[in-house]
């Protein structure tokens, strides 16, 4: 499928009430490259429980690096 036709077409993929931005067309692709890296290591094809480890690992970091503030968060990792 064409570059224009997955982009118009990923949004009907969604839950409903979920918008897409801009910014949700990479985030889809990085969570979706995750899950191929995750499932290539274990010699499988992605599934379902690939992109859901991906998607809960993607909300730990992003919980961890904004949850204190970004400054404190950036400390706990060095």
């Amino acid at each position: 499928m064409p570059l224009n036709g997955r982009q118009v077409s990923w949004p009907y993929c969604l839950p409903s009430g979920i918008e897409c931005s801009p910014s949700c067309h990479f985030q889809i692709k990085n969570l979706t490259s995750t899950a191929h890296a995750l499932a290539l290591r274990e010699g499988a094809q992605v599934t379902l429980s690939h992109l859901e480890f991906a998607i809960k690992a993607g909300e730990d970091f992003e919980h961890d690096f904004n949850g204190a503030g970004s400054t404190e968060a950036l400390n706990g990792y060095f």
